[in-house]
């Protein structure tokens, strides 16, 4: 694009609307401001970005209430209690995380990490390794929800990652952080929602896999891991409406915590997988962040109980738990990993990018004339006269609020469901910008179809 300033100039304006129609750019935009702050060459620009032509600004937000959280700021949460397989470490070592996952998010975002200043559950010392075990779950909730709704609310971030928690833990944060502010900002799981997403979008292209051999028998997955990963999986499989049973170290999981009591209530979910697998084509999905060593008795379930597979995904990092040679062994013609050396990567850092880029997306509203507008969509100019018309009051604008629904899930999957080449699942690479183009094109179109018909979904102003 050129300088902002001489755009703000081409377009026919009141003096005041150019300082309040620059910041709502800035605003609507995913570029740090660094970006705009090398646009500032004279005095005049200095005057638009900041005094005296800011307080047209000021008083424009006064008016406007919620209007600072319509923006493009992903605010990356973590309580360090699951540090990718490593365990429960400390504040310095969990910073590196969602710095990290910050930068991704900045692909198409402005990300900013956060963590928990204080420890909210105990330590234990198992195996060698420090986990999280959460004593007193509403004491945790209250702790949590209230440490990252005021950093939210602080940031105004449009968008919430909820990263690595204790997997129960983040089940109930993730429920009031919607209630809290789900009706301001947009609610995202990455470890599980991310998770299933990628992982669903695997098992759709396995599906097709069969379609194109022309298979009679229908896709059934047994999903190993009742954790953040399978809860995620699970929902977005029963989105999908394929059959599936969850294992946890016990066997078939009970409803002994909230998070498996819900994966049992899904729809699609069966305890009946002895029967299931003697009839249909099988995925093994292996999410249970196990040790290789630890994961024996799987294996061994795996090979007497099971025996074949049509696919094999062993999602486990950093060391997958089902190695290639053994999904051989099951006769898989599909082996993917979360591994980003593996040609079939199956990991969530594929997806988010894209997830936080759909839903930090801003809408102009014609309710008059029915048409809404992704701001991204447009062309520079397009944008600034979009926005000359918000502040003149003749349209509206609207974001996402609250979290990812099942339509939702089912549409970002049908747009990359191409069936694979041989071996090669073909899913996203991270950050490919191909990818993030062609979602955008399919996807925002939809969501803005949903504007005036599920209205709850949205934020307006």
């Amino acid at each position: 694009m050129g300088c902002i300033f001489d755009l703000l100039d081409e377009i026919k304006m009141e003096e005041k609307e150019k300082s309040i129609a620059f910041h709502l750019y800035v605003q609507f935009s995913s570029k740090p401001f660094i970006h705009y702050a090398n646009h500032i060459k004279r005095r005049e620009h200095l005057s638009i970005a900041y005094t005296p032509g800011i307080s047209n600004a000021i008083l424009f937000g006064e008016k406007k209430p919620n209007i600072s959280w319509f923006n493009r700021r992903v605010a990356v949460a973590t309580t360090g209690e699951r540090i990718l397989g490593l365990g429960y470490l400390n504040r310095d070592a969990s910073y590196y995380l969602v710095q990290g996952k910050a930068i991704l998010f900045s692909y198409n975002a402005v990300a900013l990490p956060l963590v928990m200043p204080d420890y909210p559950s105990k330590q234990l010392n198992k195996a060698g390794k420090k986990i999280s075990v959460i004593e007193d779950f509403g004491e945790y909730k209250e702790k949590v929800s209230n440490w990252l709704s005021s950093q939210v609310e602080s940031l105004r971030a449009g968008f919430v990652n909820i990263e690595d928690f204790n997997s129960q833990g983040a089940l109930v944060v993730y429920k009031e952080m919607l209630k809290r502010i789900g009706n301001k900002t947009f609610i995202f799981w990455d470890d599980s929602e991310g998770t299933g997403l990628i992982t669903g979008l695997a098992v759709k292209k396995v599906l097709l896999s069969l379609e194109k051999e022309g298979s009679s028998k229908e896709l059934f997955v047994l999903i190993f891991g009742g954790g953040s990963a399978g809860y995620g999986i699970a929902k977005v499989l029963d989105s999908l409406g394929i059959s599936f049973t969850v294992f946890d170290s016990k066997g078939v999981i009970s409803p002994s915590t909230q998070l498996k009591k819900e994966i049992r209530e899904l729809k699609h979910f069966t305890e009946k997988w002895e029967e299931k697998i003697k009839q249909n084509n099988v995925v093994v999905i292996e999410a249970t962040g196990l040790s290789r060593e630890r994961g024996e008795r799987l294996l061994e379930f795996l090979k007497e109980k099971v025996g074949e597979a049509y696919a094999v995904f062993s999602l486990t990092n950093p060391t997958p738990l089902i190695s290639k040679e053994f999904s051989s062994s099951l006769n898989a013609k599909f082996y993917a990993t979360g591994q980003s050396n593996d040609k079939n990567q199956i990991n969530n850092v594929s997806f988010f990018p894209f997830i936080a880029e759909l839903f930090t997306e801003i809408y102009f509203v014609d309710e008059k004339q029915g048409e809404i507008v992704p701001f991204s969509l447009l062309s520079e100019e397009e944008k600034l006269y979009r926005i000359r018309d918000f502040i003149r009051g003749k349209i509206k604008i609207a974001k996402r609020i609250g979290k990812i629904e099942k339509d939702e899930y089912k549409k970002v999957i049908s747009s990359l469901s191409t069936p694979p080449k041989g071996e090669l699942l073909e899913l996203p690479i991270p950050l490919d910008k191909e990818i993030s183009f062609k979602l955008k094109k399919q996807i925002l179109p939809y969501i803005a179809s949903t504007v005036l018909e599920k209205k709850e979904r949205f934020l307006f102003v």
